[in-house]
């Protein structure tokens, strides 16, 4: 997992970081400073990006209105997803303006969260920029094996 500022005035990061919850399994914990009530015109960037001898575009590479969304989450889009897995981690249950940390904490990701859209096994990074009209603010980057052919042969039966 990667944390990357572009734009320190408008927000920071405190915390980026993986924890061992134990067994293998990480979560991932992430605590945004905001220093400035948020931009109405925050836009996401949101993308899902496959390594074939490097990281190519592969799956969704979607632009939105981050505060509309957060305002009506459309179920057709990509992002609700990925939304939706991380809500119960998050304080991201709210629609603009933040004007308090923006924090994710122990967020694991679930096999059952990859069945739902049918991926192949392989090395994939999911990018979040967080960007207004007039720059960009955040980068996130998170890496991750999927193989959901595996996970789904190892469930008991019953």
């Amino acid at each position: 997992m990667k944390c990357k500022v572009l734009n320190r005035t408008r927000i920071d990061i405190k915390e980026c970081s993986l924890k061992d919850m134990s067994g293998g399994i990480l979560s991932a914990n992430i605590q945004l400073k905001v220093h400035q009530p948020p931009d109405p015109n925050w836009m996401v960037t949101f993308g899902v990006w496959k390594d074939m001898g490097g990281y190519k575009p592969f799956f969704y590479n979607v632009s939105f209105d981050f505060c509309g969304f957060l305002k009506n989450p459309n179920r057709l889009q990509i992002y609700y997803l990925f939304h939706k897995a991380i809500l119960p981690f998050s304080n991201l249950n709210q629609s603009c303006p933040f004007l308090h940390d923006i924090v994710v904490k122990d967020f694991v990701l679930a096999d059952k969260m990859f069945t739902t859209i049918p991926i192949p096994k392989g090395r994939y990074m999911y990018n979040l920029l967080l960007a207004s009209n007039s720059f960009k603010a955040i980068d996130l980057r998170f890496y991750i094996y999927v193989d959901v052919r595996e996970t789904l042969r190892r469930k008991p039966s019953g």
